[in-house]
């Protein structure tokens, strides 16, 4: 149940705005909308530095804004390389959203489509995102574990894989009627 699964993230930080985020998606498919605004506000409020500039270069500074100035910004470590580094990793976080911004382009069901939780369970969460009588699959795995899942646990027999968005790189794969999930990544079925 996605709620547990909130619900447990939650007493495992509950300041985590990635939660609250969840809590207000849920919320607001449920048609429980002050519910869900509480929830996008506390995953804001947790969430202080999210408006820092990006960490263009740590080589060229110029036209960069001295952000600890901004009223409210608090000093932050750089754990990830600059834009500029990052560009050139194929498995750099930067690379890693291109990839999901242009996912959603050619499944446009993902970014307009009303979504309905399939399955969730441990750490696998199944959504299904309609869109003009269009659907597509999304099966998350939270995991730093590849997963192994029956696809008729997850309501999905008659689908196939059309993508996989994973840290690494690795794909997965249907075997018989169970499917192979990569570690931290998500895969998406039509």
């Amino acid at each position: 149940d996605i709620k547990k699964l909130i619900n447990h993230a939650l007493k495992l930080n509950l300041k985590s705005p990635i939660a609250w985020h969840f809590y207000a998606l849920l919320h607001k498919e449920e048609g429980n909308h002050h519910q869900a605004l509480k929830c996008y506000l506390q995953a804001y409020k947790n969430d202080p530095n999210k408006r820092h500039p990006m960490h263009w270069s740590d080589e060229d500074t110029s036209g960069t804004v001295n952000i600890y100035k901004i009223n409210g910004a608090s000093k932050i470590t750089q754990y990830l390389e600059a834009a500029d580094k990052q560009i050139l990793d194929a498995n750099s976080l930067w690379n890693f959203f291109k990839e999901i911004y242009k996912v959603k382009s050619y499944f446009p069901e993902i970014a307009r489509g009303k979504q309905k939780i399939l399955y969730a369970k441990d750490t696998v969460i199944c959504m299904e995102k309609d869109y003009n009588n269009e659907k597509c699959y999304l099966v998350y795995n939270l995991s730093r574990n590849e997963v192994n899942i029956s696809l008729e646990d997850l309501q999905l027999k008659d689908n196939e894989i059309k993508h996989v968005l994973s840290t690494d790189g690795t794909y997965s794969k249907i075997s018989g009627n169970n499917i192979g999930l990569p570690d931290y990544s998500v895969t998406i079925l039509k």
